[in-house]
């Protein structure tokens, strides 16, 4: 339900080439997920789908059925989108766990996404960090600004161009949708 999707956009950084964002979040549900996005074409608005940028997606949508309440690990994707929400490269995700805060760290260089989860708390508990990445062939966004999706997902974020991006964040604070 797009209703219930909540979205953050940069307004400052539609030029922005090279970039790498960053956010911290913790689940407090495992029917959760998680988009951060790069070189967005305009503000993305609702459905995840309609982001015109890459993005890489924690896609946890296979644990609807679970009992919340007492299920504390989940299954899932970590995806790379590309054009037109397409997945570009994807790989499963064995052991998401409620309470744990993750970091996920998206970086876009010339056609190249790659995202990295990993915990950022909880490391007795042993869980595994992911890696995936992307070539888009058609060079599809050349540049655009950075964002986030969530569903009910605590976060602290922030967007972090890479050194050698010749348009440094005017705004790192982005603008709550």
């Amino acid at each position: 339900d797009a209703s219930e999707i909540n979205n953050l956009y940069d307004i400052g950084g539609s030029a922005w080439k090279d970039v790498s964002v960053g956010v911290d979040f913790t689940l407090n549900s495992l029917k959760e997920s998680m988009a951060v996005w790069g070189r967005l074409q305009s503000e993305p608005t609702g459905d995840w789908a309609d982001a015109e940028g890459y993005a890489c997606v924690i896609n946890l949508a296979g644990n609807d059925d679970a009992d919340d309440a007492t299920a504390t690990s989940a299954t899932g994707k970590l995806e790379v989108r590309g054009a037109s929400y397409a997945t570009l490269q994807s790989m499963d995700l064995s052991d998401m766990s409620k309470d744990v805060w993750y970091t996920l760290v998206m970086k876009v260089k010339s056609n190249v996404v790659k995202c990295e989860l990993e915990p950022a708390s909880n490391h007795n508990l042993g869980l595994r960090s992911y890696t995936v990445t992307a070539e888009d062939t058609d060079y599809t966004y050349l540049a655009g600004s950075t964002g986030l999706g969530f569903y009910a997902i605590a976060v602290r974020c922030c967007a972090m161009p890479l050194e050698n991006n010749p348009n440094p964040n005017p705004n790192p604070n982005p603008k709550p949708k």
